[in-house]
């Protein structure tokens, strides 16, 4: 798999609710499962990219919800699964540290205001709270 191949094969992962039909066999969910079943598919480079752009919580999350982890190795779902189970705690705990952050703020009359990935967290932007990789405290 090529380098442009890689980052289109991504983009269909990460599209997968993006196509109604995903769930019943739509053609994003085919073309990623028939990549995945392909011989020449590169799941080591796969994971780096996606390392690289922080998006596993999320990739993990689609395959999922998308029933398509039946179809990947089982020592890869696993390290997918514990990368996206040490996000999410390291998530929740930022957010116990923010409650705790504007509880003090607000003591003093202050009113914080979040950015970036805590404010996308606060706001409820994820479906899920393991899925954003950019929270930061």
């Amino acid at each position: 798999m090529t380098y442009k191949q890689l980052f289109y094969f991504t983009g269909h992962c990460l599209a997968l609710d993006e196509h109604p039909l995903a769930r019943n066999g739509g053609e994003f969910r085919e073309r990623v499962i028939e990549l995945i079943q392909k011989e020449g598919t590169d799941l080591e480079n796969f994971v780096q990219l996606c390392s690289d752009h922080l998006i596993i919580p999320a990739i993990y999350l689609k395959f999922k919800k998308h029933d398509i982890l039946d179809y990947l190795p089982k020592d890869f779902i696993q390290a997918l699964k514990e990368i996206y189970d040490l996000n999410r705690e390291r998530n929740i705990q930022i957010l116990q540290r923010i409650d705790d952050i504007k509880a003090e703020l607000n003591k003093k009359n202050i009113q914080p205001v979040f950015l970036k990935g805590t404010a996308n967290l606060l706001d409820g932007l994820y479906n899920d709270v393991g899925e954003n990789r950019q929270a930061h405290c």
